[in-house]
């Protein structure tokens, strides 16, 4: 039961991506810019491939929008997964097995649904010429039971929270894995954010005065070894998580 749950949730995941996908317009080329170079970059001459940069504020293509669900509702799978942590009880556990059983119900009659009218949809468009009627007709039906599953796995988020009481929602919500810090608006794409270069400096400092104190820097050496292949692969906050256990590591010493 739970796979099945978890690869509806991908699905909705999937489609939800699709529709931000289809609601972004192209943004409107000014008349004195000429049409966009359509070869490849390597193809391009060297003064005419576009710089690895954005204009300030401009999200990366694959950074999408947060959910505002995400701070109202609960998936079954965290509630599952911190059920102890925030006290279920053995009735709430109970109504919330139910819910999910009626909607895996549900779930299982839309899966041979979906791809019933998806594997039609996909027959009628590699005809050599595809009516556009038929084939927008067959889509109407695949986002109608698109549209029933998210539904019910809405239906089935609501029901979980109205089980949960105010306490627990509030012990869910601090358990809920946080999203990663977006960048700063104006920083470039890329390039390490500012506290980086700040923590590094304390490091280097707290080094120092070890080195003069005739400590043995080894331990917090062996720490920082892990820093430069997250700052090559552009993984900045595992970068600076490395460089916080190394101030913790000078800290424990200072303590000593």
């Amino acid at each position: 039961m739970n796979r099945l749950i978890l690869t509806i949730i991908s699905f909705l995941v999937w489609s939800a991506g699709i529709a931000g996908a289809e609601q972004q317009p192209p943004e409107p080329r000014p008349p004195d810019q000429p049409p966009p170079d359509r070869r490849a970059p390597d193809q391009r001459a060297p003064d005419q491939r576009p710089p690895d940069q954005r204009p300030p504020g401009q999200r990366p293509p694959d950074q999408r929008p947060p959910d505002p669900m995400r701070e109202s509702l609960f998936p079954p799978d965290l509630l599952m997964r911190n059920a102890e942590a925030i006290g279920l009880t053995d009735l709430q556990r109970e109504s919330v097995m139910a819910e999910m059983r009626k909607a895996e119900g549900r779930f299982r009659e839309f899966d041979p649904q979906i791809r019933k009218e998806m594997q039609a949809m996909l027959d009628l468009t590699k005809e050599e010429r595809p009516d556009p009627e038929k084939v927008l007709a067959q889509l109407d039906k695949v986002l109608a039971a698109e549209r029933e599953m998210k539904r019910t796995h809405m239906a089935l988020m609501i029901a979980i929270k109205s089980i949960l009481t105010p306490a627990q929602q509030a012990q869910l919500q601090e358990l809920r894995p946080k999203p990663p810090a977006p960048p700063a608006p104006d920083a470039p794409q890329g390039v390490p954010p500012g506290s980086i270069k700040e923590k590094m400096d304390r490091v280097q400092a707290g080094l120092k005065e070890w080195k003069d104190a005739g400590r043995d820097p080894v331990p917090v050496d062996q720490i920082l070894r892990e820093f430069d292949p997250f700052i090559k692969e552009r993984k900045f906050a595992e970068a600076e998580a490395v460089l916080d256990r190394a101030l913790e590591a000078l800290r424990k010493d200072e303590k000593k």
